[in-house]
């Protein structure tokens, strides 16, 4: 019988500084600085009453960006650790150990202890909640640390928590072992993907990495799926037949309203489900190996790890928030006019040996919030942003497409913008690798299926212009193009303007804008989850925000700006998208291809746009809302299975919910939309059935399977709530928009927020209004143009 016992979990956080030892480390560390360090662990004991405490622990030590060799990956700054800590009230005493880690075995021994006597607050604070330890290798000091205790989020109140002896120090690991219950039932087949630990482990995994929040949503989920169960079986979840489970599943599906609050959770459950590698090259997927020597970047010498500051000042000329399409575009501009510039990401600086392709662990990795976005929305809505060197330009598909005339012409009209964007186009996609449109040997079956499917319409189809050299259809931009063919700024504007002299920081969150007199001076920045030691501020004649446009309003919040302007937050368009999936007679998934390749042209009204992307194996469980026995039929012939979606010009404006928490972005899906989506899902569905499809698969929960053109015609004509749809945006703007005066937006046609001198905003949050194309090149366009205007300004 297994045992109850308690664990506590705790993250201490601080500094650590290494001592000079010629060969321990060989990497450009400093040895009079302090590195970010921090280790979180979890301790459990089944002996209650025992006094004082023993208790036996596991976790990670991380070491964010310590400069360590250009080969080191970010994985390996995670290093396990185990030992153990008692605890008395005299204080507490740690034995860390490391096995393995890039300077060998290390151990940390050290103790807290407390002092009541002579009584002072803050004497009696410090000695409870830090801790001061030596690092030792082969029994040689080879560093010391100083580290705060700083409360576990994920387990509330103070990181205590009854557990079973099975997940004593794995904290995901009982909820991760229900949602295995529910796994089984999702995809009946699951014997094909690995060993039951094996796959719990991967559910562990992605939930050690989602917000608090989000694990208790499905935590409650899960509870409910259970009791579900015992209401309709009087059985346990555990103890249900396939059979059962299925018709559980049948239950949930069959509500809409059901369907949709389960989505967290079944996302959750299937993008790691889908991550064994194994599983994924029988069925014909790309997988990646890293490689262990890169080539040599000179430039990674202006790149710099976070250190402590101590509220140290850096003088610049512009200092520049965020290394995406505008950030990166801008600081370049800037650097090539010989202005000294520093670029402040709070993100890591991710190299090809980081990228592994599988969605599950890439996305945790890149993607703010590990990827888990969604908006307050009446229908189910994610809207994924990128966070690392290069932003959302590193997970993107690469699309270039210059602005539409018509779009500048209604910015002219409605704002009064005059933005003449000509002589920046060539240049960006000069530095996108000239934009070259994708060949015909990596566009994938879906070019066969188009061949048929628009064979005597009035519509074409051709290839869509990339930033890429030398892209050899590996299949993985939105996990970070492996090869480093796709011209992400991490690739292209950053190191050009890191070899003319800009400085990065990475790891760095800009904390709030500095002022003085309505004028922008500089940012204050921080190391994220670490305390004000490391703690910088950049003075700077012009500040750059360019956060994104999540991003950009929240750091107006936490600098107490944001209501200056009413409409900071507001106007938020997203370019929403929806994908239908289709199942033929032949085979059409190919191994090598560009999974954004190929766009239909000749659709007039222009509400809505097919451009396709084609969806790897591994996304395809959690994409494609399939469940139970129709899932496992889909998977069994996914060579078969190819897909495309429509993007839709908004027809509402969303906006940020700003709070001390983090942005909340809100989004009402309207008719008008909802209308335009199923005439963009009709005609995706037409071009499949007469390309051969045998069944379409619809994003439309209850409507998700189409059997005939007879069944697409139906739903066509039908009355669909929003809450019905499936829909993901990757292309938020406007919430900072541009504008002639401060009655119709946040800043001017330079780029300057009115009211505040010298503060830019040089993002997509400033592009006022849908494009109703992908938003890279007029972001990057625009950022050069502003970034021309203020290098003769400064």
């Amino acid at each position: 019988m297994r045992r109850l016992g308690l664990r506590i979990s705790e993250r201490m956080a601080g500094w650590i500084q290494f001592f000079p030892e010629d060969g321990l480390l060989g990497t450009q560390i400093q040895y009079q600085n302090k590195y970010p360090f921090d280790f979180t662990i979890h301790a459990y004991t089944t002996k209650f009453f025992q006094y004082p405490f023993l208790l036996k622990f596991k976790g990670v030590a991380k070491f964010p960006g310590l400069p360590l060799k250009e080969e080191t990956s970010f994985d390996q700054r995670s290093v396990p650790i185990h030992g153990s800590m008692e605890i008395s009230l005299k204080g507490v005493a740690y034995k860390i150990y490391a096995d393995q880690s890039l300077f060998g075995s290390w151990s940390l021994v050290g103790k807290k202890v407390y002092k009541y006597f002579p009584f002072s607050y803050q004497t009696f604070r410090h000695s409870l909640i830090f801790l001061a330890a030596d690092i030792k290798h082969e029994n040689k000091t080879i560093a010391k640390s100083e580290t705060k205790y700083l409360l576990p989020l994920w387990h509330f109140p103070f990181g205590l928590r009854l557990t079973f002896e099975a997940w004593g120090h794995r904290p995901q690991g009982y909820l991760a072992s229900r949602l295995y219950q529910i796994a089984l039932f999702l995809f009946p087949d699951h014997k094909e993907l690995g060993a039951k630990d094996q796959l719990i482990k991967s559910i562990e995994g992605q939930l050690a990495f989602g917000p608090y929040f989000v694990y208790m949503l499905l935590y409650w989920d899960v509870n409910f799926i259970r009791l579900l169960s015992r209401l309709i079986f009087f059985k346990s979840l555990g103890k249900l037949t396939p059979a059962e489970g299925q018709r559980l599943l049948e239950v949930i599906k069959g509500n809409a309203l059901l369907k949709l609050i389960f989505m967290p959770l079944t996302v959750t459950i299937l993008y790691p489900l889908f991550a064994q590698p194994k599983y994924l090259e029988q069925k014909g997927q790309n997988i990646i190996t890293p490689p262990k020597v890169i080539e040599h970047e000179p430039w990674m010498a202006q790149s710099f790890a976070p250190c402590v500051q101590d509220g140290a000042t850096i003088d610049a000329d512009c200092v520049v928030i965020g290394s995406g399409a505008g950030g990166a575009a801008f600081a370049y501009e800037m650097a090539k006019q010989g202005k000294a510039v520093v670029i402040l990401e709070e993100g890591h600086y991710f190299k090809r040996q980081d990228l592994k392709g599988l969605a599950a662990e890439m996305m945790r990795k890149l993607y703010q919030n590990s990827g888990i976005q969604f908006s307050l929305s009446n229908s189910a809505l994610w809207i994924p942003t990128g966070k690392c060197v290069g932003g959302t330009t590193f997970i993107n598909s690469g699309t270039c497409i210059r602005t539409p005339k018509e779009v500048l012409d209604r910015w002219k009209n409605q704002l009064g913008l005059d933005l003449s964007l000509d002589k920046y186009f060539p240049l960006v996609e000069d530095m996108m690798g000239g934009a070259p449109p994708v060949p015909s040997t990596i566009q994938g079956g879906i070019a066969r299926v188009f061949a048929k499917g628009l064979k005597g319409s009035p519509y074409s189809f051709g290839p869509l212009r990339r930033a890429e050299i030398g892209c050899d259809g590996q299949s993985y931009c939105i996990s970070g193009c492996p090869t480093g063919a796709k011209r992400s700024t991490a690739v292209s504007f950053i190191p050009e303007a890191l070899k003319r002299n800009a400085f990065l920081f990475s790891h760095m969150r800009a904390k709030k804008i500095l002022f003085e007199n309505k004028k922008a001076v500089g940012v204050k920045a921080c190391v994220p989850g670490f305390g004000d030691e490391f703690s910088v501020n950049i003075k700077a004649k012009l500040v750059v925000l360019a956060a994104g446009t999540f991003g950009t309003p929240q750091i107006l919040y936490r600098s107490g700006i944001h209501k200056s302007n009413k409409h900071i937050g507001r106007h938020l368009t997203i370019h929403p998208a929806l994908t239908a999936g289709g199942i033929f007679s032949e085979i059409v998934r190919e191994k090598f291809f560009v999974p954004q390749s190929l766009g239909v042209f000749g659709i007039e009204k222009g509400d809505y746009v097919l451009e396709g992307y084609t969806l790897p194996v591994d996304v395809i469980g959690a994409a494609m809302g399939q469940w139970g026995n129709d899932l496992s039929e889909l998977m069994s012939q996914v060579n078969y299975f190819t897909n495309f979606s429509v993007m839709l010009k908004d027809q509402s404006e969303g906006r940020l919910i700003l709070t001390p928490w983090g942005e909340i972005p809100a989004y009402h899906v309207n008719q008008e939309l909802i209308k335009n989506a199923l005439h963009g899902l009709n005609m995706i569905g037409e071009i499949f059935f007469k390309a051969g499809a045998r069944k379409v698969y619809m994003p439309i929960q209850n409507n998700e399977v189409i059997n005939s053109m007879e069944e697409l015609h139906r739903i066509l004509k039908s009355s669909i709530h929003a809450g019905r749809l499936v829909i993901s945006a990757h292309h938020p703007l406007g919430t900072c928009r541009m504008a002639e005066n401060e009655k119709k937006g946040v800043v001017g046609g330079d780029g300057e927020m009115f009211g505040i001198n010298n503060l830019v905003i040089a993002d997509g949050s400033t592009i006022p209004g849908p494009l109703g194309v992908n938003p890279q090149v007029t972001i990057m366009a625009n950022a050069l143009r502003m970034a021309e205007l203020w290098s003769q300004r400064i």
